[in-house]
């Protein structure tokens, strides 16, 4: 979970076991991607980055979301 939001359970003595599990979810998504593509991906000559949005990246996700993301490559050449 999120350290500001685990913050706030303790001072407010609460837990949120949902919001709990759907951040430890998300972390584990992402942590999968992450070596997947690492795996897959040849290496190139520009840096790419890939980047997760939505629920993912709120780390709000459940069964039911879907992937949304964007991936950047730096330094492409103009093709003209």
């Amino acid at each position: 979970m999120h350290e500001i939001i685990e913050e706030a359970c303790k001072k407010l003595n609460v837990e949120l076991p949902n919001v709990r599990e759907s951040s430890e979810i998300a972390q584990n998504m992402i942590r999968e991607a992450q070596e997947y593509l690492i795996g897959q991906v040849p290496p190139m000559d520009v840096p790419v980055d890939g980047v997760v949005l939505g629920s993912l990246a709120r780390h709000e996700v459940t069964p039911g979301s879907d992937l949304d993301y964007v991936v950047i490559v730096h330094n492409l050449p103009d093709y003209k």
